[in-house]
């Protein structure tokens, strides 16, 4: 089968097809034409050129296929090759040709396909038929081995049985993969397969349940060191004595560990409790069809998502802070001193419940700085990583700085007020150069984004460049107030109004707030 957009065929004496958008040419797919002199496939684009596509081709006299680009990497010569055509042109095209088929264009009988053409948007095969393959980072190619390895792929999903019928191969290793769906049953069909290695993958979709996490058939499955995606029903599973072998050296998330989730209770996180569905009678029973379930109002979403919001930490958190930067704008409008006082008495309280609310996050912040040596060979982008790190080590830092701080102020630590300021202040320093890093980190982002996608942004892009952007909104909104706060003389500190700095920071909460609808 052929797949094509229409508007680019020519049919004359010959048939021609240019300048066309093709998906795949299947095998045999321009089997069939007793009528057509000659077959021309010039200036496409074509994602997949399947082996044999040529085959069936007996009367025709001339095939050429010439300027076109195959954007599937090549495993093999085998789709270059033809049969029945009387002559066959096959030049000046661009071929994504795999590390196998960059070993295999040294054999002398391959030279007289590959010279003219091109593999990769660069790279002439000539030029690589006199330099080794080595020199880009290709390892010697042999036949089918005993061990097969899948490592540093973008892979869009892995279904049901997709390893199934590896016959020939001992053992199977999946390692440092960028996997969106893992779907159930993707090992099974694996039975002569000594040894399944599963490890350093992420899975981006959230999974409802531990049936991806399964085998059938290997004689040994290694499921350790890899970033999972799960979902609330998942979390609470893991909390079953008998998901531990699965799950304790796997990450759940960027932060959190599993095993860490099987001492603390997954409520913390947002998630209601959950319960798996009954079992099915063996002998369904006829019941009488059940109503038509009404759809949902707006009217009750809005109080389902936000009593949703307040049961997490960083919504609680940031509702808490909105609270209190409110009360403070409204405490420096009234014009009765005594009331305004009274006002900022109460909104005291709030900003102390946030501090004393800090101090229980610091358990799992350390847990994720320990966790710092360990994720950097998993990595790929040093530069953002080394960001992410040091925000975390600094806003740890704050929070024991802040403890300190806290102490010190009821008299357990140190003997005057002016010891618990200093420490609150070193505090607020640890603060705003996260927050300078922060801000650095979410500019590399868009910046590294925007040039990799150019003009083309799907959907998702999208919604990740809206996110990001609310993101560095909060971000800056925070720095500017907080460089206000710090001793005079640095930066622009002491030179804007209080009402002003309660208002960018009211800004920044109200933005955490609304990221916890996103």
């Amino acid at each position: 089968m052929l797949i094509v957009f229409p508007g680019c065929l020519y049919i004359g004496r010959g048939l021609q097809i240019r300048e066309c958008r093709i998906g795949r040419v299947d095998e045999g797919a321009l089997g069939g034409l007793f009528t057509v002199g000659s077959v021309h496939l010039q200036s496409n684009q074509i994602v997949r050129l399947s082996p044999g596509w040529s085959n069936g081709m007996d009367n025709i006299g001339k095939l050429v296929f010439t300027y076109n680009t195959v954007r599937e990497p090549m495993a093999s010569t085998d789709c270059l090759r033809h049969e029945g055509a009387q002559r066959f042109e096959f030049a000046d095209n661009t071929l994504h040709c795999s590390c196998a088929l960059q070993w295999m264009i040294n054999a002398p009988e391959e030279e007289q396909w590959l010279a003219e053409n091109y593999c990769g948007p660069e790279e002439n095969f000539k030029a690589l038929l006199y330099f080794s393959p080595a020199a880009a980072g290709c390892a010697p190619w042999m036949p089918p081995p005993l061990l097969l390895q899948i490592r540093e792929c973008r892979i869009g999903r892995v279904d049901e049985g997709a390893l199934g019928g590896l016959f020939t191969v001992g053992s199977v290793h999946l390692q440092s993969n960028q996997i969106v769906r893992l779907s159930p049953g993707w090992s099974n069909g694996m039975d002569n397969i000594g040894k399944l290695v599963f490890t350093y993958n992420t899975v981006r979709e959230p999974m409802a349940s531990t049936d991806c996490l399964r085998h059938e058939g290997a004689q040994r499955f290694e499921f350790a060191d890899n970033t999972l995606h799960c979902s609330c029903a998942l979390q609470w599973m893991i909390n079953a004595p008998e998901e531990e072998q699965w799950l304790a050296e796997n990450y759940c998330g960027p932060e959190e560990n599993f095993k860490a989730l099987l001492y603390f209770s997954p409520a913390a996180a947002g998630c209601a409790p959950w319960m798996p569905p009954p079992p099915p009678l063996l002998v369904p029973s006829p019941a009488p069809p059940l109503p038509p379930r009404p759809s949902s109002s707006p009217s009750s979403e809005v109080p389902d998502s936000f009593s949703t919001v307040l049961e997490r930490f960083d919504g609680r958190d940031k509702t808490i802070r909105s609270l209190y930067f409110t009360l403070v704008l409204i405490a420096n409008r009234l014009r009765d001193q005594r009331k305004a006082d009274q006002l900022m008495a109460f909104a005291r309280q709030f900003s102390r419940t946030r501090l004393v609310c800090r101090m229980f996050s610091q358990p799992s912040l350390l847990l994720s700085v320990l966790r710092i040596p360990r994720a950097f060979r998993l990595s790929r982008d040093g530069v953002d990583f080394t960001l992410a790190s040091s925000i975390s080590v600094l806003y740890l830092f704050c929070g024991w700085t802040e403890l300190i701080g806290l102490l010190t102020e009821s008299g357990f630590v140190g003997r005057t007020t002016a010891h618990s300021l200093r420490y609150f202040g070193r505090a607020l320093r640890l603060w705003v150069l996260a927050l300078a890093l922060s801000i650095i980190r979410c500019l590399r982002q868009i910046v590294r984004r925007t040039a990799a996608n150019g003009l083309t942004w799907r959907k998702s892009d999208r919604e990740w460049l809206k996110t990001q952007l609310i993101s560095l909104v909060g971000f800056s909104a925070d720095f500017v107030a907080a460089v206000n706060s710090l001793p005079r003389g640095m930066l622009w500190a002491g030179k804007m109004l209080p009402s002003h700095c309660a208002s960018l920071h009211l800004a920044a909460s109200v933005v955490g707030v609304f990221k916890q609808f996103m």
